[in-house]
């Protein structure tokens, strides 16, 4: 697999699957899951911080709806990425969701931006 044209570095939430971060890896991204960086069970506030103050500042990836509220995690930082999906959907189809989605944005910056995933659609919200 060739490296994508802008690498990103995501901070993946524990409401993800683990493997989601092998396959950004192995698309060239950098990537962390919560759970391996000894956060699980941390609190929205801790996990933005880390993600925020971490000397590669981090995008968001998360199943959290509250972090799509601007006026709690307004800019600047890396990006949050929001992935609202059924509950019912297997992780394996959220995850290939979530790779399939983010393909469509590659090569943009998504510093400053929160993103909406959802089946069929994503919401850039510039």
């Amino acid at each position: 697999m060739s490296a994508p044209a802008v690498a990103w570095r995501f901070l993946v939430d524990e409401n993800l699957p683990r493997s989601l971060v092998v396959d950004l890896l192995a698309l060239g991204h950098v990537a962390a899951h919560v759970y391996d960086l000894g956060m699980s069970g941390a609190q929205d506030p801790i996990v933005w911080a880390f993600a925020q103050l971490s000397p590669l500042t981090l995008t968001l990836i998360t199943g959290d709806k509250d972090f799509a509220t601007i006026l709690a995690y307004p800019p600047p930082h890396a990006g949050i990425i929001v992935v609202e999906v059924p509950d019912t959907m297997p992780p394996e189809q959220r995850e290939q969701l979530i790779l399939s989605q983010l393909a469509t944005m590659a090569g943009q910056s998504l510093a400053d931006t929160p993103v909406i995933l959802e089946p069929g659609r994503v919401r850039i919200r510039r």
